[in-house]
């Protein structure tokens, strides 16, 4: 078992949802999630499958090939946009402010189960009278001050912190997903301990695609070449600016580096390749249609995962075991005592290395490059592995207690 990430079976079962037990089937839960993609959609089914009467307050609803169930009402509050901080902490505050409005007004009876998605809905609850659950998939604010967008000493970061004693000593419960998330959350006092429930890729949705039949590759003239992907957010918690230097120090016409996604550093490195002659080692495209996801995943070689040294400890990114689900070898780039490490070391599914470590990174691309036993190891071992983190893992959420 993968220590820090995957419970052994005696912890989850000691970890299993207590709350549920204690919550009346007729008793609705309302699920506040600003984003809500796969991972939400798969915890809420799990709860209407159960017998329990469910809705959500979201800005964007992401549909794969799941859809919600039928029975949940949707209710729709602003987008996040992370394209700059004030647009970025505008969202989040508008939002925070509609969904106290919501529950105020809708759901003054209901369990509310908040995402820490917008970080400052779950401080709503020290003015609502609801009973309340928090799924930490990002720890605030210290993700804010590791992150220097504030001192760890100044005035909101310590009031936030002063505000998340009293939240979470009132939580009915408090999920997350790494062993050192956990770590940092039970710093605060709780009614229960902190539970793991691990992450999962949408297994049935993704699936690797020969790059032969694979649209994406033709589309993008990547045939022929080992394909480095970046796919996701292009912000402050992703030093993507790094595969500029590893592209020139690899200096290789048969490796491509693909980078898909928005955010706010992504002009910056648009100008930067096109300013050092890179231009020809690399493919910058905007966010795909989501029903593309499995043919741009399975048109990697190498999928990089990059997560800031201040930001190792307070996250794991989602499209790690979505890459693990196509089989595709895993270039983690993060601090060295993170759960993406441990998780990336101790299944082999790849190797990783601290952001500062370039000529490690261009070492082990041209390794693989040339090494095809090697990339075959890792290529099975991830998919060995994703078969761990799959859809069954947002049971957990749900205590079989009838």
């Amino acid at each position: 078992m993968l220590p820090g990430i995957l419970p052994e079976e005696s912890e989850t079962d000691r970890y299993s949802i207590s709350f549920m037990s204690r919550l009346p089937q007729n008793k609705k839960i309302v699920f506040v999630n600003q984003s809500a993609g796969y991972l939400t959609i798969d915890i809420i089914n799990q709860f209407s499958d159960a017998g329990y009467k469910c809705d959500l307050i979201t800005g964007l609803l992401v549909t794969r090939n799941r859809s919600i169930s039928k029975s949940v009402k949707v209710r729709r509050i602003i987008k996040y946009n992370n394209t700059n901080h004030i647009r970025r902490i505008f969202t989040w505050g508008w939002a925070s402010f509609q969904i106290f409005i919501i529950i105020l007004f809708k759901y003054r009876n209901s369990h509310i189960f908040f995402f820490t998605n917008p970080p400052l809905a779950p401080l709503t609850s020290l003015i609502l009278p609801n009973s309340y659950s928090i799924v930490v998939f990002d720890v605030y604010p210290e993700a804010i001050s590791e992150l220097g967008f504030l001192p760890k000493n100044s005035f909101i970061i310590k009031l936030w912190k002063n505000a998340n004693t009293m939240v979470y000593r009132q939580a009915e419960d408090v999920f997350t997903i790494t062993q050192g998330m956990k770590d940092l959350i039970s710093l605060y006092p709780m009614q229960n301990p902190a539970k793991i429930v691990n992450l999962w890729a949408d297994n049935d949705f993704l699936h690797y695609i020969p790059k032969e039949n694979n649209p994406f590759i033709k589309k993008y003239d990547l045939t022929g070449k080992f394909v480095v992907l970046y796919s996701g957010k292009i912000g402050f918690t992703s030093d993507v600016e790094i595969l500029c230097d590893v592209a020139e120090a690899v200096n290789d016409d048969n490796v491509r580096f693909v980078i898909i996604g928005e955010g706010s550093r992504k002009k910056s490195i648009e100008q930067r390749i096109n300013s050092s002659g890179l231009k020809d080692s690399f493919t910058i495209l905007p966010l795909q249609e989501v029903n593309m996801l499995p043919y741009t995943l399975s048109s990697a070689d190498l999928g990089v995962v990059i997560l800031s040294k201040a930001a190792s400890q307070l996250s794991i990114p989602s499209k790690t075991f979505s890459l693990l689900a196509i089989g595709v070898p895993i270039l983690g780039i993060t601090g060295d005592e993170s759960d993406l490490n441990v998780l990336i070391n101790q299944y082999r599914v790849g190797r990783c290395y601290n952001n500062e470590n370039v000529d490690g990174i261009v070492k082990f691309i041209r390794t693989l490059v040339n090494n095809r036993s090697m990339y075959n190891e890792f290529r099975n071992n991830a998919l060995l592995t994703s078969e761990l983190f799959t859809r069954k893992n947002a049971e957990n959420f749900v205590n079989n207690h009838d």
